[in-house]
C-alpha cells in the first residue's frame, strides 16, 4: 500500500501513514461493472437479432400454409387438364385409325371397279367385233390400261409448256410527256411465275431501236391461270413510231409469250401540254412504277 502523506493541524507537519487509497481499489470495480454492461447490450442485441428472425420464421411458415391449397388447387387443375389432352389426343388417333381404314377401303372398291370397268369395254369390243370366218386365227384383243376416275378427266396444262405466258391483250398511247403501254398477260403454266417483268422496246419508222423501259407486272407471284394487267410508261420522244413488248424474269432471260407482241402503231396520241403561252405543266403519272435494267 502506498503511503498517504497529513498536514497536522497544530504543528502543520506532514504525518504519514499507511491507510489504503480507496480511489485506487475503485477503478477496478468500475471496469468490470463496464465490461458487465457491454456484456448486457450484446445479450439483448442477440435476443432482439433472435425474436426477429423467430418472427420472419413464424410469417413465412404461416404464408406457406395459406399458399399449399391454392397450389394444391392448380396441381389437380393441370392433372385434370392433362387427362383431357391424352384423352382428346386418343381419341384423334382411333379418327385417324378409322379413316386410314376407310381410304383402304375406298381404294380397294376403285380398284376392283377398274377392274370390273376393263372386263365390261373388253366385252363391249368383243361383241362390237363381226365373227370371225372359218380358217381365220383367233385375234388377241389387248384392253386399254386401266385409269382412275382422277385421271380420266382431260388436263388442261399441258406436261411441260414451250409457252409460259400469252398476251390477253394491249396497247400503248402517246399522253402529254409519256408513252403508256397498257395490257394483261395470262399465266399458261402448272406454277407459280415470281417477279415477272414487262419490257417495252421503241423503234423508228424505218425500224431503228430508239429505246426500253421495264417495268415489274402486277401480280407478283402470277398463279397458274391467273391474269396479270401491267403497265410502263416511258419518256416521249418524237422519234417513237412503233413499240413492242416481251416479258423477262427479274434475274434471268426471256419469257416465252404466245400472243401478239409485235412493234404496233399507238391507239391515240394528245399532245404535249408544255408548249409555251400554255401555262400547263406536263402529265406526272399518279402511280409510277419504272424498273430500269
Amino acid at each position: 500500500m502506498p503511503d498517504v502523506h497529513f498536514k497536522c493541524p497544530h504543528c502543520s507537519g506532514d504525518i504519514v501513514t499507511d491507510v489504503p487509497d480507496v480511489r485506487s481499489e475503485r477503478r477496478p470495480h468500475r471496469r468490470f461493472r463496464l465490461i458487465c454492461y457491454v456484456l448486457a447490450a450484446a445479450m439483448v442485441c442477440l435476443g432482439l437479432w433472435g425474436l426477429e428472425r423467430h418472427v420472419r420464421a413464424a410469417r413465412l411458415l404461416r404464408t406457406l400454409r395459406d399458399v399449399e391449397p391454392v397450389f394444391q388447387r392448380q396441381a389437380k387443375s393441370l392433372n385434370r387438364d392433362a387427362e383431357c389432352a391424352r384423352a382428346a389426343l386418343q381419341r384423334s388417333q382411333d379418327r385417324l385409325n378409322i379413316l386410314t381404314n376407310r381410304l383402304a377401303e375406298i381404294a380397294a372398291e376403285n380398284a376392283e371397279l377398274n377392274r370390273n370397268l376393263d372386263a365390261s369395254r373388253k366385252d363391249r369390243v368383243r361383241e362390237s367385233l363381226p365373227p370371225l370366218a372359218a380358217g381365220t386365227p383367233k385375234q388377241t384383243i389387248h384392253s386399254a390400261p386401266s385409269k382412275t376416275v382422277s385421271s380420266c378427266r382431260e388436263d388442261p396444262w399441258p406436261a411441260e409448256p414451250s409457252v409460259k405466258l400469252a398476251v390477253a391483250h394491249w396497247h400503248w398511247s402517246i399522253d402529254d410527256e409519256w408513252i403508256i403501254v397498257d395490257g394483261e398477260v395470262r399465266n399458261i403454266t402448272r406454277g407459280n411465275l415470281r417477279s415477272v417483268l414487262a419490257v417495252a422496246s421503241c423503234y423508228t419508222a424505218n425500224g431503228s431501236f430508239v429505246t426500253s423501259d421495264s417495268s415489274l407486272i402486277d401480280f407478283n407471284p402470277v398463279l397458274p391461270g391467273q391474269i396479270s394487267p401491267f403497265q410502263i410508261y416511258i419518256v416521249r420522244n418524237p422519234l417513237i413510231a412503233f413499240v413492242g413488248i416481251q416479258f423477262q424474269e427479274l434475274l434471268g432471260g426471256t419469257i416465252p409469250t404466245s400472243g401478239n407482241i409485235k412493234p404496233t402503231q399507238p391507239v391515240s396520241i394528245r399532245p404535249a401540254m408544255d408548249s409555251p403561252g400554255t401555262g400547263m405543266k406536263p402529265f406526272q403519272p399518279k402511280h409510277f412504277r419504272r424498273w430500269r435494267h
